[in-house]
């Protein structure tokens, strides 16, 4: 374990511990440990991998809650950061909530809160480059190679028969360009796994680290399509979190018209005129694509990591984002 508990406690000042940290969850970027003290539960998110200059995300999370958005509240230690450092650890802190692993948010109650964050109005802050810049030629002849070199593992042969189809509508979609004046902060990790139902409530937004600056109709489309891939009965992936997976679960259209339904009904603008609209979504699974091949085949990489790549390649080539499937979308949009 990597946190004191009383450094934790003392460095938000959450009071007292009453019990060790115990794990809650596993992220990509960091653990998740619950903790007790003497004034409360709090979650303690162990940051894996440094974290620049902080802090627009925390003036959307304040901002979404004063709107009456569903999150827990960020907590910020005495000098005023999210962040606090010891030594090589690096962690934040925000209120516990009790998610229920048995209740999946229902898309037309996530389509509305994504129509909320949408509307806050927060200055829109900076845009990151792996929600706009293309995978590019050297990226996919890279996973071209890797596909290749995993032909026989299930996630390899289907990556290999993706890639041509998925360069080419990196090519006739994605311009590279980060988002215009229409830009708004967006939440930018808006998923099934990030939307939870409280236990015995409603649902909640979680992990807003990745706020960053974005066309909300790309945002919309993104988050569409990880409902649409998240929809059906939720099933267990055997992790310690309980929480459902991603590879146990259908694709059913109406989950991404539900989605889009309900964000136009809260008051979210939402009139794709082309595939272009997929733009962000394309680029993300092809970076995500590119980061887990390259984890499953570093022949240095932990087992750990190596499993978790594997996993996320094995849904992600399940169940992924095509040419044809966005047409499909598309079209299932246009009244």
């Amino acid at each position: 374990m990597a946190l004191d508990p009383g450094w934790v406690a003392a460095a938000f000042d959450l009071g007292r511990p009453t019990s060790p940290l115990t794990k809650a969850a596993r992220g990509e970027l960091g653990i998740i440990w619950h903790l007790v003290t003497d004034r409360g539960e709090w979650a303690v998110k162990e940051l894996l991998f440094p974290e620049g200059e902080t802090g627009s995300d925390v003036v959307l999370q304040l901002a979404a809650l004063e709107a009456g958005l569903p999150l827990p509240r960020p907590i910020l230690t005495g000098a005023g950061s999210p962040l606090a450092r010891e030594g090589e650890a690096l962690a934040r802190v925000y209120e516990w909530v009790d998610l229920d692993p048995d209740r999946s948010c229902p898309p037309e109650a996530a389509g509305r809160l994504l129509a909320g964050v949408h509307g806050l109005g927060a200055p829109p802050g900076e845009s990151h480059w792996f929600y706009y810049r293309p995978l590019g030629s050297e990226g996919w002849n890279s996973l071209r190679h890797r596909a290749g070199s995993a032909a026989d593992h299930d996630w390899g042969s289907l990556l290999a028969d993706l890639v041509g189809q998925l360069q080419q509508a990196e090519e006739d979609w994605v311009t590279g360009q980060p988002p215009g004046p229409s830009a708004v902060q967006g939440h930018m990790d808006f998923n099934a796994d990030n939307v939870r139902m409280r236990r015995g409530g409603g649902p909640v937004i979680l992990d807003w680290e990745n706020a960053a600056a974005t066309d909300p109709a790309h945002e919309v489309a993104m988050a569409a399509v990880e409902f649409l891939i998240g929809a059906g009965p939720p099933g267990n992936d055997g992790s310690d979190t309980g929480a459902p997976s991603r590879s146990g679960r259908g694709t059913d259209l109406g989950a991404a018209v539900a989605f889009v339904d309900s964000y136009r009904e809260g008051g979210g603008r939402f009139e794709p005129t082309g595939p272009e609209v997929f733009a962000m979504a394309f680029v993300c699974q092809a970076h995500l694509l590119d980061l887990y091949s390259g984890r499953a085949c570093a022949p240095g990489g932990s087992g750990e990591q190596r499993a978790r790549a594997t996993e996320n390649l094995h849904v992600m080539t399940a169940r992924p984002l095509t040419p044809d499937l966005a047409r499909e979308l598309l079209a299932a949009w246009t009244p």
